[in-house]
């Protein structure tokens, strides 16, 4: 889950928490930092956050 907004990240992990695992991170750069460590099946993502690769 890749978002700027914490609220948005809390509402979507609250409520799909009990079927899926989520890694979070705040920004793009994150983001494929921790894909490259620890692949994901699916990745959600805010394209208009600040530091979008």
């Amino acid at each position: 889950m890749v978002d700027d907004e914490n609220e948005i990240i809390g509402l979507i992990c609250d409520s799909l928490g009990n079927q899926y695992t989520f890694s979070r991170a705040e920004n793009g750069f994150d983001a494929i930092q921790r894909i490259k460590e620890s692949p994901s099946d699916l990745v959600i993502s805010d394209l208009m956050m600040p530091i979008i690769v």
